[in-house]
């Protein structure tokens, strides 16, 4: 009861119970004496079916927010109005060199034409700086997701050896179980990924078919590297060290949505 209550604040924590069984009775000549009861095990309140969906609406969760916020700047830097943004400066620039050709000896029309273009080219280029802060910024964010997701793998794996080390004896190991489980939703917002848990307890991790954790062994990522077009890639590497570009297999969660 202590334990539930100091916990009931702390975010993943699972209330538990003592799960009790009728002691052994006394045999008193004519009757059975009742001794009361005994505490078998300490289980966690847990919905499996409802902590697997949790698991895969984070993925969808941390894809749509990134791409939100993508897109929401991406729109902040093309303005759809009729007196701001490229399609007005291109519409005052084609009206312009219009009224040129019908007036080729114009003083006025030149003079307008000039202005429209010098106008023209100022729109392109904040907008092409607008741009440029964007990439910069998801390029940043990318960067922290991926740090965290090399944060929570190695923790994943040490959390898999501590429940099967506790769990020997046939007690759950809840506490581990519930850190364990945060950690996994973290990754499936960041990821997408998937868990499948083995018969010993611990869980294997994967994403489209990489391997993030295995037993008490976890890959890495490496979102440093640029493609020829200027955009980060993700790299992934293995246990052993081994490692490819992972970028089209990346395509949930924030990472997916910040590299879409």
């Amino acid at each position: 009861t202590g334990h539930n209550i100091s916990n009931a604040d702390t975010p993943g924590y699972a209330r538990q119970r003592v799960d009790l069984t009728a002691a052994y009775p006394t045999n008193r000549g004519s009757f059975f004496l009742g001794l009361g009861v005994n505490p078998t095990a300490v289980s966690g309140i847990v919905d499996n079916f409802m902590e697997a969906q949790l698991v895969s609406l984070k993925s969808g969760l941390g894809s749509s927010d990134a791409e939100y916020r993508a897109l929401a700047g991406v729109a902040d830097a093309l303005p759809v109005t009729e007196e701001h943004g490229v399609g007005p400066a291109v519409e005052k620039f084609w009206s312009a060199l219009s009224e040129l050709a019908n007036n080729p000896g114009g003083q006025a029309e030149r003079l307008n034409l000039i202005g429209s273009a010098r106008t023209l080219g100022a729109v392109l280029g904040q907008t092409r700086s607008a741009l440029v802060d964007v990439q910069t910024h998801l390029d940043k964010d990318l960067d922290t997701a991926v740090r965290r997701v090399n944060t929570i793998l190695p923790q994943i794996a040490s959390l898999n050896g501590k429940i099967v080390e506790g769990e020997v004896s046939g007690q759950r190991a809840n506490d581990f179980r519930d850190q364990r489980q945060l950690l996994l939703q973290d990754l499936s917002r960041l990821t997408g990924a998937t868990a499948h848990e083995e018969s010993d307890g611990q869980l294997s991790v994967q994403v489209d078919g990489l391997l993030l954790v295995s037993g008490q062994s976890a890959a890495s990522l490496d979102g440093s590297q640029l493609n020829s077009a200027g955009f980060h890639t993700v790299t992934y590497v293995n246990p052993e060290g081994a490692s490819f570009d992972a970028t089209s297999l990346l395509t949930r969660g924030e990472i997916g949505g910040l590299l879409t």
